[in-house]
């Protein structure tokens, strides 16, 4: 963490919206342990460290063992005996933790793959329904021409010879 914050960056990149910059760890652990947390008086564990800051919940830096360990603040409403629920270990270290991120699909490439299946399947789910209608049928709907099939793949993105889309 030493390193990343004085060589790299004060936060500001990372999983879930980044790494905090250091006032704002600072401040978020202030508050933290100003007042208990848990429902039955629970105080926040010292060795917890905030580093990314997410609503609701957070992830800290254990900084007796390395590892990340995530809160999440909605499993207190579960009732007083979910405090340690609340806590997971979701890294064994900070490299780990920023490894798995930079390796991680980004969620623009998610959304485009999603996008994506969903006009694949569509497109599998159209292609028979127009392949039983005559010629009349699909020009008044709008699918024009002889080589309408071809068209929509490649409008889809899929070779016009591949016979398994």
């Amino acid at each position: 963490m030493k390193h990343l914050y004085g060589e790299v960056a004060n936060g500001g990149f990372g999983p879930h919206g980044g790494l905090a910059p250091l006032v704002k760890i600072v401040e978020k652990f202030k508050r933290l342990t100003a007042e208990p947390q848990g429902e039955n008086g629970e105080a926040w564990p010292a060795h917890l460290l905030p580093i990314v800051l997410s609503d609701p919940g957070l992830d800290a830096y254990d900084l007796t063992s390395g590892k990340i360990i995530q809160w999440n603040e909605e499993l207190l409403d579960e009732g007083p005996a979910h405090w340690e629920n609340s806590f997971r270990t979701v890294a064994s270290s900070l490299e780990t933790r920023l490894l798995d991120w930079v390796k991680s699909p980004r969620p623009a490439d998610k959304t485009r793959d999603i996008t994506t299946n969903a006009s694949l399947e569509h497109l599998r789910r159209t292609l028979p329904v127009l392949r039983a209608m005559t010629r009349d049928e699909r020009e008044a709907i709008g699918v024009m021409g002889n080589d309408w099939e071809a068209e929509m793949r490649r409008a889809h993105g899929i070779d016009p010879n591949d016979l398994t889309a």
